[in-house]
């Protein structure tokens, strides 16, 4: 028996983890535009301002648009797994009969209606809007981790997990924007990016660990889970990339953004930009962690894993 005992299997694990990417990036640069773009773009001249904002637009799109044919794959080959075929049969079984399908057609609502919403970019009110769409849809991502599957209707895992979904995708979703327009906008601007983006990174790290210990009380229950199960392994896994998240944020924000406003601003740019796309990386491999902890059975719900002697 494999000691990983993966629901679904490592493709659909895969697209799902895929998918959460998606979603959280198309939340978290939403996100970023209407909370930190406003504040970095205030006094920058408009041959700045007009490549920022459209490139950030583009953003939105695409990430809006992989979302949702993400999210139709995952349909379909969750509906396979459920129904045991791949078919338009099992596909409107799965999607009209389940709760799962039934979240996630609120969700491909969610994101065509954000889409439809964003249009060519429109006014203040109109990105608020589709924000608020997107974290609709992202935070109906909750239902399909363990909440519901533990007890049915609102409870504080379910709370804890919208809670985590949603900061974690006004950072984690935040950081290809802010890649963006330090690539795109002079140093100068780029530097604002990088700080006005800190507060907001900083009220998201304070939540997500916050609702963190809450899913670490209902699903692991103690160290012993922590370090004797695959879901205690994994979750121990993705406590280290946090760690190295933050590390990178610290480096960003007070080593390399603040060289920006130097003599040397624009020759320091580079060194931001590699900066803040390897932490990207690394925040991609958080998203893909959680997902695999959504397809494993909690610690509190395993005996702990022991290895014979056969085995080592």
């Amino acid at each position: 028996m494999p000691i990983f005992d993966i629901e679904g299997g490592p493709l659909l694990v895969l697209v799902r983890g895929i998918w959460n990417v998606a979603l959280l990036s198309a939340f978290g640069t939403l996100a970023f535009r209407v909370v930190v773009a406003p504040r970095t773009l205030l006094r920058a001249p408009q041959d700045v301002v007009q490549p920022v904002e459209r490139a950030l637009l583009r953003l939105s799109r695409t990430s809006l648009a992989a979302a949702g044919l993400l999210l139709l794959t995952w349909l379909w080959l969750q509906s396979a797994e459920i129904a045991g075929s791949a078919s338009l049969a099992s596909l409107r079984a799965v999607a009209g009969g389940t709760m799962f399908g039934h979240l996630v057609l609120l969700q491909l609502a969610a994101l065509a209606a954000a889409a439809v919403v964003l249009g060519r970019g429109g006014a203040a009110a109109r990105r608020w809007l589709t924000t608020g769409l997107a974290a609709v849809a992202t935070a109906l991502q909750a239902g399909h981790g363990h909440a519901l599957a533990m007890e049915s209707g609102p409870s504080l895992l379910l709370g804890a997990g919208v809670l985590h979904l949603l900061t974690a995708g006004a950072w984690l979703g935040g950081l290809l924007p802010l890649l963006l327009t330090v690539r795109v906008a002079p140093a100068r601007t780029g530097a604002a990016a990088a700080r006005w983006f800190s507060p907001l990174g900083k009220w998201c790290v304070g939540l997500m660990a916050g609702s963190a210990a809450v899913q670490f009380w209902v699903l692991i229950g103690g160290w012993r889970g922590l370090i004797e199960t695959p879901y205690g392994w994994v979750a121990s896994a993705k406590l280290v990339l946090f760690a190295v998240l933050l590390g990178f944020a610290w480096i960003n924000r007070y080593r390399f953004a603040p060289r920006l406003l130097g003599p040397a601003g624009e020759a320091s740019r580079p060194h931001l930009i590699a900066s803040i796309a390897v932490q990207t990386g690394f925040g991609v491999l958080v998203v893909l962690a959680a997902s695999l902890l959504s397809s494993l059975p909690p610690s509190v719900h395993e005996q702990p894993v022991e290895v014979s002697s056969a085995t080592r």
